[in-house]
This record gives C-alpha cells, structure tokens and sequence, in this order.
C-alpha cells in the first residue's frame, strides 16, 4: 500500500506542474469576430454561389505553370480576401454524392438522398404528367402550378431514407424554418448535361438532368418557394462542354429581382460539366477552356460584390462555396473544399466552430446553423451543427493555404508511415521473443547484441513520441519524415548504451522514456493540441470522424507510457534501496537447495509475486527470456528478501 501511496503521489504531483506550467506559458486565443452574437431579424439578402468542381487547387496552385495562369484569372475573388472570412469545408459524407451534400447542408445534420432526386419546376413535365401533380400525387399536399415554384416529388423516399438511417435527420428543416421566419428562399441554375425543352424522363433524373441544389433549401413538404432549375438559365453553344453554358445575365436579373429579406442560392454548373468531359479533352484545350469558365466566374462574382456594394446600410453577404471538389483535386489529397463569406463591412478572418474548434475548418453541417443565426433563427435541436464564426488573422488566406498543404502532406503519408511502423513494431518484436528464447544468458548472446536489441525495442517506446514531435513542424516531406525517424533510432541507441553503463540502466531507461513521453503529450494537451491536430496519429480533418480532443491513439500512449513510466520508476527504486542481509540458514534447512520450502517462504514468494512490477519486467524475468533479464538469474536480489522472509 505505500509503494502504491508513493506512486499516486508521483503521478498527481507531475500532472499539477504539467498544469501550472501550461496555464503560466499558456498564449492568448484569437480574436473571435461573431457578426451574428445577437439574434436580430435584419432584412439583408445573403447569396450564396455554389461551384461544384471548385477546389483549392484553383486558389493555390502547387505545381503546373498552367494552374498559375488560371489563378490570375481570379482578380475579383482576390481583392475580395481583405472583406472576406476564408475556410476550408468538409463535404465528406457516408454517401458520397452531391445530393448527400446539398441535404445535408439542408438538415444542420449529415443526411442522405437517392442519386435519381432533383428538384423540379412546378410547371415543367415529368413523364406524362406535370411535376406539380406527380409531387401532389404521392405526396398528399398540395401544390401550385406557378412557374417559379420547384418540387421535389421523391420527397417521401428521402423521408423514409432519412428515418431509418443512423442519423435520423429532418430534410427540408432549413427551408422550413426560414419560410416560418418570413425569408424569401429561392434557387437558381443547375449542373444538367443537357438544356431541357421538351419534357424530362424520370430515368435520366441524376444522369442528365442533375439539379440537386434545391435540396439545401427546399422545406419539409419539398418545396422551394421560388426559383429556376429548368433550362432557363442554359445558353446553347458549341463551344463549351456538353454544348451548354451559365447564362450568367440571366442570373444576375434575377438576383436583383429579390427583396429583402432573401436567401439565394445560385449553383453554376461550368465548371463541374468540364471536369466530367475532361476525359474527351487534350491537356492544352482542357486547360484554355478552364481558363476561359473561371475567368467568367470570377467576373459574375465580381458584378455581384460591386451591387452588393452599391446597396445602402452594407448587411447583404455573398458566400462563395464548393459542395464538391474536382478529380484534380482529389488526385492530390486537396480534400477540403473553399467556402468564402464576404460581407462590404467584413474583415480578413478564419472561419471555425465549435464543431470543430480548428482555425480555417468548418463542415457542411455548420452552414444551416449559420444561415439560421443570420437571420436571428432559433437553430432547432435536431441540427447538431454550430454556427460558424471568424477569427480575426492577418493574412487569412495564405495561413489557410499553408494550412492546408499540411494537412494534405500529413494526410498522403498517414498510410505510407502507420504500416511501415506496424510492420516494424512485428518484426521487431517477434524478432526479439526468438532471440532471447534461443539465448539463455546474456553471455551467450554478449553486450553488443543485447544493446542492439534493446535499442530496437527502446526505438518501438519512442516512436509515437517522434510521431508527436512531427506535428510541430512547419512542413512535413518525405524528407523530414525520414530524419525523424532516424531521430528516433539515434536517441534509443544513446539511451540504450548509457543503460549498459549504468548499473540497473535499463529499467531507468524505460522509467525515462516513459515519463518523457507522458510529459510531452501532456504539455501539447494543455496547449491546444497544436501537435496531435496535426500528427498522423491525430484525428483527420480530410476524413472528419472528429476534430479535437486527444484520440485513441494518443489516449492509448498516454496510458501506457504513465504506466510504464510510474512503474518503471518504482522499480528502479525498490532496486536501488540496499537489500536487507540475509540471516543464515539453520541446519537441516532446505531452502536453499531447492527443496520444498517452508510455509512462511512460500508465502514470501508469493507476496514477492504481487509486487507492482511492469508486465515486461516479469516478461524478462522469464527462466526462458534469461538474454535481456535485468539481472542474472542466480543473483536476483527477490532471494536474499526471501531467504530473511522464510527465517522470519
């Protein structure tokens, strides 16, 4: 009970100065800019521009000349980097499509849709009927025959898709609570690959016809209140992909024709129909006509910033986001998509939210909340997302793109790393249970090869504290990788030559590395996680399970580094102490010859048995395992405390 008492002791008093330290070097957060921290019903109009295919690779190219010459492209969206809030959107869902995506920035919740949904114009015909009667049909509810309205009639099987998933979210719950609000919602263009005249068939619903952005703001009955997704804004050219293109003076007349207070949604299809026919391209045109759609991209973003200006009182937003990335993209591990928020009176920041709790990073399940909270919303509790906010940063979007190739480098040698350490950590240690049972002394094996062998296993103790350390660095290549990871073979060779110098070294060693270990996750810990947010046994924000907090990986080596490292320590202690003389045997005694002992020896043994030594210490202390023993076997010092146990 004492040695337990004096262990408790140890670990309480290292957790106190860890903590005393932490909150003495601790540094100050950022500045957080909540523009929506009071609910206030303003009458603004927020748009939000929606452009699948649009990656970060358009904002930051990292290689090709060309993919420069397309971010100069780009002047307006640049000059807008001073007014704006810049972040990177996580848009992974378990389906995988960009129906998942649009419902689930639709719930505040990830939710799921069929591939052969789309929202449709009341008036337009679906079949043999007209797409407001198929929608009324099967649904139940009425529904209009305006041409502005849009339907959704597959509205009931994303009901029932929704219910009995996981997650149990509520399609349509934005709509629903912004209509109830008195807020104009409405949805322009489309992503189809063909400009629709004559009538749709339900079978090219998903193939040809892809108009999946109603279903972000379409209300529980799956219906938008206002808006075109038919061909309307398509103009019919040869030249560009499919034949097709944005009819981007349309959709800036109709964007003026809202009043306040509206939401609008406008989804431009260019740049994702090119992607789909890269395949058909050479590299050269593939490239002057994404040149050529970005650069008409960047100039209708540029007209809207300019009419939002010119609108008095400035409370009118833009939010410029990708619901889905490019093949480019994901070839180079850029996963995250760019989501902008502008606003005239806005400054340079970092998007976050507590989903999160990452400077730069939010995901899709925010973006309900936040448009809620915009308008001073009550956020229903179905929604588990939070709204986000800025952190006011000085040069906000070079920070995030440096950001962000760290991720994508932390994200590309994740697999590459963790099975080469899981491969080593097998060879090394089936390689060490075959040699110590082979050698059954440590003469046979000798000083150099124990010290080889030890230095392997220390190197096993120490990598995930080179994995910690990884997550300090600026950068990260294959190139640091491999420094660190000779980092970690130099320090276990040091620590284990010192061990054969130093009598009882090896079980020091392990108490050393334990506690060093411990201190080092603790420190990052109370510091905001700087390392493990960014080290390949943290979390991922590419795949988005979670996003903060200590993790199993790292949670499993606290544990078991404070648990060697206390352990280790008190032994080294226990062996330290000077041993107890041993008193004389009497005559006719036969403890020592190996006979059976008396009952008050046996009962020492056993009491001997229980002493809070490491697993691995009683693993080498194994008759067969004699090569890395810590003491040979003849001489343990447990026999003098039984031999003076047995003789009372």
């Amino acid at each position: 009970m004492v040695k337990i008492r004096i262990a408790v002791v140890i670990f309480v008093l290292w957790i106190s100065s860890m903590m005393t330290l932490a909150q003495a070097v601790a540094s100050p957060q950022a500045t957080i800019s909540d523009p929506y921290g009071q609910l206030s019903a303003a009458p603004k109009k927020i748009t939000v521009v929606s452009v699948p295919g649009l990656s970060f690779l358009e904002l930051d190219p990292q290689d090709s000349k060309q993919d420069r010459a397309v971010v100069r492209t780009l002047p307006h969206i640049k000059e807008l980097k001073h007014k704006s809030a810049w972040g990177a959107l996580n848009i992974r869902t378990p389906g995988k499509g960009l129906e998942d995506v649009y419902i689930s920035m639709g719930t505040g919740q990830i939710a799921e849709a069929n591939s052969g949904v789309a929202g449709i114009q009341t008036s337009e015909q679906l079949g043999g009927e007209k797409a407001w009667q198929k929608h009324q049909r099967v649904t139940g509810i009425s529904a209009s025959g305006s041409k502005d309205g849009i339907v959704v009639p597959q509205m009931e099987v994303i009901k029932r898709l929704n219910a009995s998933n996981y997650y149990h979210a509520r399609p349509g719950l934005l709509g629903e609570s912004l209509e109830a609000a008195g807020i104009h919602v409405s949805v322009w263009g489309n992503l189809d690959l063909m400009k629709a005249e004559a009538g749709l068939k339900e079978t090219d619903l998903g193939r040809t016809y892809r108009r999946y952005a109603s279903l972000m703001l379409m209300n529980e009955a799956g219906k938008v209140q206002q808006g075109d997704v038919s061909g309307s804004g398509l103009i019919m050219d040869s030249s560009r992909p499919y034949g097709i293109r944005t009819n981007y003076s349309w959709l800036m007349d109709r964007w003026r024709e809202q009043v306040n207070p509206a939401l609008v949604l406008l989804e431009l299809g260019d740049l994702g129909r090119l992607y789909d026919e890269r395949d058909s391209y050479s590299k050269e045109a593939f490239m002057s006509m994404k040149q050529e759609v970005v650069k008409e991209l960047d100039r209708f973003i540029g007209e809207l910033t300019r009419a939002m200006e010119m609108k008095p009182g400035g409370v009118g937003e833009l939010w410029l986001l990708s619901p889905q990335i490019n093949g480019e993209a994901a070839k180079e591990k850029a996963l995250l998509a760019p989501i902008m928020m502008y606003s005239p009176s806005g400054k340079e920041a970092l998007l976050t939210s507590a989903t999160t709790r990452r400077s730069g990073l939010i995901t899709i399940v925010d973006i309900a909340p936040t448009l809620l909270r915009a308008y001073g919303i009550q956020i229903p509790k179905e929604m588990i997302g939070l709204p986000a906010v800025g952190e006011s940063t000085a040069d906000a979007l070079p920070k995030l793109l440096k950001d962000l190739q760290h991720m994508q480098s932390v994200y590309s040698q994740r697999p590459k790393l963790l099975y080469g350490l899981a491969v080593y950590e097998i060879i090394v240690m089936l390689g060490a249970l075959a040699v110590a049972w082979y050698f059954t002394g440590s003469s046979s094996l000798g000083k150099r090869g124990i010290t080889l062998w030890r230095s392997l296993l220390f190197s096993l103790l120490i990598a995930p504290l080179g994995l910690l350390l990884m997550g300090w660095l600026t950068f990260q290549s294959e190139g640091t990788t491999a420094a660190v990871m000779g980092g970690i073979f130099g320090i276990s060779i040091i620590i284990a030559l010192a061990a054969a110098r130093i009598r009882r070294g090896f079980v020091f060693g392990l108490a050393a590395i334990g506690l060093t270990v411990t201190g080092v996750i603790l420190y990052d810990g109370f510091h905001g996680s700087i390392a493990m947010q960014r080290s390949v046994l943290g979390y991922d924000p590419m795949i988005g399970a979670r996003y903060y907090g200590i993790g199993n990986e790292f949670m499993g080596v606290l544990l078991g580094a404070a648990l060697l490292g206390l352990t280790a320590l008190q032994q080294a202690l226990r062996l330290s102490r000077r041993p107890r003389r041993a008193v004389p045997e009497p005559e006719g005694s036969s403890t020592a010859s190996g006979a059976f002992a008396p009952a008050p020896a046996r009962e020492a043994a056993f009491a001997d048995a229980l002493l809070p030594a490491p697993v691995g210490f009683a693993a080498w202390r194994m008759p067969p395992l004699g090569a890395f023993a810590l003491w040979p076997r003849a001489s343990a010092p447990a026999v003098p405390l039984r031999t003076a146990a047995s003789t009372g």
